[in-house]
């Protein structure tokens, strides 16, 4: 299994090939491989309605609630998502 992690930018500014040129030349050494891009799966769950009413609410994936008018909701996404 070949997997993109999600929010992996290349030098190019473009879709990083990586996966997709390791499952070409496994597959052509007789070696199957299945890829997957969690870019894709990370954009879908940001756009599902459930992530977005909480986002919308104050509540961030840390589960702290702020003011959804405060640049403190900003500031706590950002600090959860580098944390991980």
């Amino acid at each position: 299994m070949l997997i993109l992690p999600p929010l992996v930018e290349s030098s190019f500014g473009s879709y990083y090939p990586l996966t997709a040129v390791l499952a070409a030349y496994l597959s052509r050494c007789g070696i199957r491989a299945l890829q997957t891009d969690l870019n894709e799966e990370f954009a879908l769950y940001l756009l599902e309605p459930e992530f977005l009413e909480r986002m919308g609410a104050g509540v961030c994936p840390s589960g702290a609630v702020v003011g959804r008018d405060s640049m403190a909701a900003v500031t706590t996404f950002a600090e959860g998502a580098r944390r991980g």
